[in-house]
């Protein structure tokens, strides 16, 4: 289920009944930022497909019922995404981490528009990817895969790459990547079945994490 938090009255409204969404598995949520007056940009990934809304919270006239929500939706069929393991959005876009590839769309900038078809993106080749991480305050994006780490420091113009496996064989990352998160000291967290591993995007180095960090080794 998807719930909308509304601060004023402090109450969890069910949000994906009331924009008409019948999702049942494998649910991953991005929101847009936007202001009040725009309202609320989500894309919302399942086994399905993937839905794009745009959405209104209109306040309710006693604080004791919950807000009301009326929505714009556009639907994307899950051919050619395949099925979606993770969305993120930053810079106006949204990337789809899927079966079949990356893949990205561009966000609709007024509340009349619905967003174009994704496309993929050509430099990430390795499928399926399984994770994808947006930094909002450098541009950087990455994309994890079994067997690469992609890396772009510029908005996904470019993108390096490092390989995936055991350290003590030749990998850059010590595993297939399964989790990714960004920083504020522009680094990437990098979660494997292995470890935790930090990527430095200004020295483009990777650091292992364990014991000495309290995590395990």
């Amino acid at each position: 289920a998807l719930y909308l938090f509304y601060p004023p009255n402090a109450m969890w409204t069910p949000l994906h009944a009331a924009l008409g969404l019948n999702i049942t598995q494998g649910m991953r949520v991005a929101s847009v930022p936007a202001s009040s007056r725009d309202g609320l940009q989500l894309w919302i990934a399942g086994a399905s497909g993937v839905w794009w809304c745009h959405s209104t919270v209109i306040p309710p006239a006693h604080h004791a019922l919950p807000p009301r929500v009326t929505a714009s939706t556009c639907t994307f069929a899950a051919a050619p995404l395949g099925s979606v393991y993770d969305v993120a959005s930053g810079d106006g876009k949204v990337w789809l981490a899927t079966e079949n590839g990356l893949f990205v769309a561009s966000n609709p900038s007024t509340a009349s528009e619905t967003p174009s078809p994704p496309i993929r993106v050509a430099a990430v080749d390795i499928t399926p990817v399984y994770s994808v991480a947006v930094d909002l305050t450098s541009g950087s994006i990455a994309a994890g895969t079994f067997a690469e780490l992609f890396v772009s420091r510029d908005g996904g113009q470019t993108f390096f790459f490092f390989f995936c496996g055991f350290a003590s064989v030749g990998g850059d990352v010590d595993g297939n990547v399964t989790s990714l998160a960004f920083d504020t000291y522009n680094n990437l967290w990098i979660g494997t079945p292995l470890r935790v591993q930090v990527l430095s995007l200004k020295k483009m180095t990777i650091i292992p994490l364990g014991g000495q960090q309290g995590l395990p080794q």
